[in-house]
């Protein structure tokens, strides 16, 4: 069994938005109107979640303890002995989702394994509601609206809406694999430490929301490396596989999406394979590497597909799903580096160095962790040495001094 509510996919306003811009998704697939701006619909959420957060804003928590704008009654975690401070916690998420239309009960649970938070968001689906995750740990809401099952019934990829602006895309599908390991991470600090978060609902008739799940041993695949003595080779040193061997890998997953064409036709129907597949590292995960293979047609780029460079599995693909509608293409990192040859990159950390050609070193393949700069790996970052700092530049063209993360 597989379901699909297909979301209508709206992009985050601001930085801080990814709270107002999920609930914005979840109350217009249940029919809840919005009104015409000023404001806008995502500045009235964004209100509603102020008002919702209930807890008060430490006193030592500075207005830079986090990229969240202060406001009188915004919640607060200590986290390896800094303040960080939630945008939308998932109490305010759920209490305006709830009070924002009338066809669904919304609960929160939390869970001490990947299994249960994603049989919850299932359920959700199930029943025509779609569900909220927190991922990254707190860093960041999407919405998941639906989910493909094997033969045997189990869920074998998660299908989510992640409202990052256009550089996530607006349609997007993740193997279960990747869903477990990667996006549900557990909360390292405040009520939900050391839990996974998913926000769920159920039809308000009969009336009542449904409890959280009984509890079951901590656990799940676990999120860091084991210890490793220095020179003890890796057991799984594996060759990666070839940008070619990726690309077919990529061209087999096109086959199945296009099974699903309400979802993919848009973006994979008329679409053709771009060379050279692009190997991307992972800089929060040991030996972590996946090929980014990028579909386009004479529009632009419309979808990129995801595939483990040392597996040879498919991980996700994002696409755009309007029509005619493509995502940011890449910019050449030669090209965008070229500007500032015998000048300074304006950047704070790296303050008036001044950038040569000779001396500006660029990490061979692209780099990503989740981070407020992008919450997808299909928009990833090139790495540059200036002297002893680096420098990230998103693959759309904004440069960084740092890949910054924090709660939601």
């Amino acid at each position: 069994m597989s379901k699909d509510l297909d979301v209508a996919w709206v992009g985050q306003e601001r930085l801080y938005f990814c709270g107002p811009a999920v609930a914005q998704m979840a109350l217009t697939s249940l029919g809840a109107a919005g009104s015409a701006p000023p404001p806008t619909r995502q500045e009235q959420l964004w209100d509603e979640i102020q008002t919702e957060t209930n807890a008060k804003r430490p006193s030592k928590a500075g207005d830079d303890a986090s990229a969240c704008p202060p406001f009188p009654e915004q919640k607060c975690d200590k986290f390896d002995g800094d303040w960080f401070c939630w945008s939308t916690t998932p109490d305010a998420l759920r209490r305006v989702l709830d009070s924002g239309q009338d066809k669904a009960a919304y609960a929160v649970t939390s869970h001490d394994e990947e299994a249960g938070a994603t049989e919850e968001l299932r359920r959700s689906v199930d029943r025509g509601v779609p569900g909220a995750a927190l991922v990254y740990g707190w860093q960041h809401w999407v919405v998941v609206d639906g989910y493909l099952s094997g033969v045997d019934g189990g869920t074998t990829h998660i299908c989510l809406r992640d409202p990052l602006d256009e550089k996530s895309g607006d349609t997007h599908e993740v193997i279960l694999e990747d869903w477990n390991s990667d996006y549900l991470c557990f909360v390292p600090a405040g009520k939900y430490r050391d839990k996974i978060v998913v926000v769920g609902g159920e039809p308000r008739v009969p009336a009542g929301a449904f409890a959280a799940p009984p509890p079951v041993p901590v656990g799940g695949s676990g999120h860091a490396a084991p210890a490793r003595k220095d020179g003890e080779p890796h057991k799984g040193a594996v060759p990666l596989i070839s940008a070619e061997m990726a690309m077919a890998v990529a061209e087999r997953e096109r086959g199945r999406m296009l099974e699903r064409p309400k979802r993919w036709g848009r973006a994979l129907g008329d679409a053709r394979a771009e060379r050279p597949a692009l190997l991307l590292e992972r800089l929060d995960r040991h030996d972590t590497y996946d090929y980014i293979v990028t579909y386009a047609t004479g529009e632009g780029v419309t979808a990129r597909i995801l595939v483990d460079a040392r597996t040879g599995r498919f991980s996700q693909a994002v696409g755009a799903n309007q029509a005619r509608g493509t995502l940011a293409p890449y910019v050449d990192p030669a090209s965008a580096a070229e500007r500032f040859w015998g000048r300074s990159l304006d950047l704070q950390s790296v303050g008036g160095r001044v950038v040569r050609r000779e001396t500006l070193g660029q990490h061979p393949v692209l780099v990503w962790k989740p981070c407020r700069q992008s919450t997808s790996p299909t928009m990833p970052f090139y790495q540059f040495s200036v002297g002893d700092r680096l420098v990230y530049l998103r693959a759309d063209g904004v440069w960084f001094s740092q890949l910054t993360t924090g709660p939601a």
